[in-house]
């Protein structure tokens, strides 16, 4: 291995010229995706021990086995209290992390370095279990390239072109297998379902929570993520219509909203439908959790789904891949009926809870008793009061948040007025619920959909008005746009907050975001989206369907056999691995040695050398062996000094073994014969 010397690099660590700071380095580019899955404190302390072992002289000596077995006994131990178990993608991840750590602590030999290598390739591929975003892609590859790399760096111990000459040769070998891994992409049988069955692959899940507090929503209306995009089939519907249901609560207990325990039942079957029916085709993200994501109100949908009695469409498993499903809506609905144990329901609150919202809800139904009429005073009390839209707001008691929010604070965003707001309808006898989804989306004009973000999520209320059913109301509305705070107008009318940093939705840097999403789009579809169905509709285009299995067997043996066919005519004479120099000296001297013999298969070196010293002629014998001695010591250290090498290749080179036994055994000629004396 060129550039690490055979012993210690003294106090400073490793050597300039080893290449252990550099695997090491792309070990933690190899990590660097794992910071937003795991705990900071776990790569963190992965880090520090590189950081530890590059500090200690190289080779040095392993640590004792105490320390090694209390280290991996810590390790295991912290991963079973994060995660609960060493199952799925989170866990195997965090173990595959503490183990290329450890062996990264007590590395002392070339051996331990290769194994670093083959653990490195297994933790990109953990990466791509986390996240299969293209940029996370792309770096990985980048990253797969610089590792590929340092293999070759460290096996060929290569010493003109150093590891620039390694980079090259891998970026070869990257391109050479391209061709063979795009055609087992697309015609290699697919499976349905995640791969291996692994649980959630993240800590981060996209949508809604399953409750609704004065805090849930923070993290989410802040980030710019994409939940889901939406194509119609047909003219959009208008922004007012385009409320996409998700999570539905309607049991309160005094500070969090949460689902009742009847949404198993199916809708009302007296429901009656109003409006123009819109079609759409959407795909979500995976989210982890079952919600499906609809227009207000869906009535058919091509994936295994329920809609329950709140009219939340959920899967039977959560969604841990990318899905794809076609829907139908109608944006209004009409209900004749409300059962009395859902009325009872929708109207229960806590008992002596918020006495201030109560009174106040009582007030207002004291002047005029009519739904309609107590629904238009609490927007009219939200948008004439000093009430303020911010996605900071301040915290609120435990004891009575609402009376809180509405006569102290008076900050909050949509959560809160949709709580508050269904807070003050129960009070004055009105049924009523929290919705949770999500409202509007941008249009992308290249890819022609919808973009559905995090930050477009937004809770509003349903209301039960007697002889028309549930009607949607949105009290985030009814706040003056004066009272908008900076923020939150920035984060509403588009803008990207980066670091402090407002960047406008216009120009050049919407129509980067667009194409970006237009790309991204295309990636989720053909390529985090190629399935079995996708797949065979492909194949049946181009004329092979999946009973054809010799066709498919053909086009798999073509595709294992590419790269071959490219190293063979690159290397016509074979596959050969890269020689190092005192190796093709030894070779050359080899073929300068075949008039006395050659070695034999099972024959190293040195034994080989013993055995042609017996038949030698004089002195050449042992210069020989001295030869092969040489070689011997050369060949089997990790990193031979460049001199020696050099001198070995040049004494290889000058040596003469002379002629053969053959040729010193010749007979003598008729002519010799006759002018010898004792010829006669």
């Amino acid at each position: 291995m060129r550039g690490m010397r055979s012993g210690p690099a003294g106090e400073g660590g490793a050597s300039a010229n080893s290449p252990v700071p550099g695997l090491f380095i792309t070990l933690a580019l190899v990590w660097l995706p794992l910071f937003r899955e795991l705990p900071a404190w776990m790569v963190g302390s992965a880090g520090l021990m590189l950081i530890a072992r590059l500090r200690r002289p190289w080779p040095g000596q392993r640590p004792s086995l105490w320390i090694r077995l209390l280290l991996i006994g810590v390790g295991l131990a912290f991963v079973l209290i994060t995660f609960h178990g060493l199952n799925g993608a989170l866990p195997g991840s965090a173990l595959l992390l503490l183990m290329a750590a450890l062996k990264a602590f007590e590395s002392t030999s070339l051996r331990d370095l290769r194994i670093l290598v083959l653990i490195g390739y297994f933790e990109i591929g953990a990466d791509l279990f986390l996240s299969q975003a293209p940029i996370v892609v792309l770096y990985l590859a980048v990253v797969t390239l610089l590792l590929t790399a340092l293999w070759l760096h460290l096996e060929s111990g290569r010493e003109k072109g150093g590891p620039w000459s390694a980079w090259r040769e891998a970026l070869g070998w990257l391109i050479r297998a391209l061709p063979t891994a795009l055609i087992l992409f697309f015609v290699f049988p697919r499976i349905p379902g995640p791969l291996w069955g692994l649980g959630p692959a993240s800590t981060h899940p996209l949508g809604l929570p399953r409750h609704l507090d004065p805090g849930s929503l923070n993290r989410i209306v802040l980030s710019h993520q994409i939940v889901f995009r939406i194509r119609y089939r047909g003219p959009p519907p208008p922004r007012t219509d385009r409320y996409f249901r998700g999570p539905v609560f309607n049991h309160f207990t005094g500070t969090t909203w949460l689902p009742g325990r009847t949404t198993h039942l199916p809708p009302p079957r007296t429901t009656r439908l109003f409006g123009a029916a819109y079609r759409y085709r959407i795909t979500l993200e995976p989210t982890e959790t079952r919600a499906l994501y609809a227009l207000d109100f869906p009535v058919d949908w091509s994936i295994a789904a329920r809609l329950d009695s709140l009219f939340e469409l959920r899967a039977p498993f959560p969604i841990h891949r990318l899905t794809h499903y076609e829907a139908i809506s109608y944006p209004d609905l009409r209900m004749e009926h409300l059962p009395e144990m859902t009325r009872l329901r929708d109207l229960a609150l806590p008992i002596g809870a918020d006495p201030k919202s109560r009174a106040l809800a009582l007030h207002w139904r004291e002047k005029d008793p009519h739904s309609r009429a107590i629904i238009n005073r609490a927007l009219s009390f939200f948008h004439n009061q000093p009430f303020y839209y911010t996605l900071h707001p301040p915290l609120l008691t435990k004891t009575n948040p609402i009376d809180d929010f509405l006569f102290r604070t008076r900050r909050g965003f949509c959560q809160h007025y949709a709580s508050a707001f269904a807070f003050l309808m129960r009070a004055a006898g009105i049924p009523a619920r929290v919705v949770t989804g999500f409202v509007g989306g941008h249009y992308n004009s290249i890819g022609g959909f919808y973009v559905i973000r995090e930050s477009d999520a937004h809770a509003w209320d349903e209301v039960w008005i007697h002889g028309r059913g549930w009607m949607r109301v949105d009290p985030t509305q009814a706040i003056a746009v004066s009272r908008v705070s900076p923020g939150a107008r920035a984060v509403l009318s588009g803008h990207l907050r980066l670091a402090g940093l407002e960047l406008p939705d216009q120009g050049l840097w919407l129509h980067l975001q667009t194409s970006w999403d237009a790309f991204d789009a295309i990636w989720d579809r053909w390529v985090l989206g190629y399935g079995p169905r996708l797949q065979e509709r492909l194949l049946h285009d181009v004329g092979f369907g999946l009973a054809q299995t010799a066709e498919w067997a053909g086009f798999i043996l073509i595709a294992l056999g590419f790269p071959f066919f490219l190293n063979r005519l690159r290397w016509p004479n074979g596959f050969r691995r890269s020689r190092r120099i005192e190796e093709k000296a030894w070779q050359r001297l080899l073929r300068r040695m075949r008039p006395w013999g050659i070695p034999k298969a099972w024959e190293p070196p040195m034994v080989f050398a013993r055995r042609m010293s017996v038949q030698l002629i004089a002195d050449k014998g042992q210069d020989f062996l001295a030869l092969a001695h040489r070689y011997s010591d050369l060949h089997y250290q990790n990193d031979p000094l460049p001199e020696e090498v050099r001198r070995f290749a040049e004494a290889a080179s000058r040596y003469d073994p002379g002629p053969g036994p053959a040729r010193a055994e010749k007979k003598p000629t008729q002519g010799d014969a006759q002018a010898t004396p004792d010829s006669k």
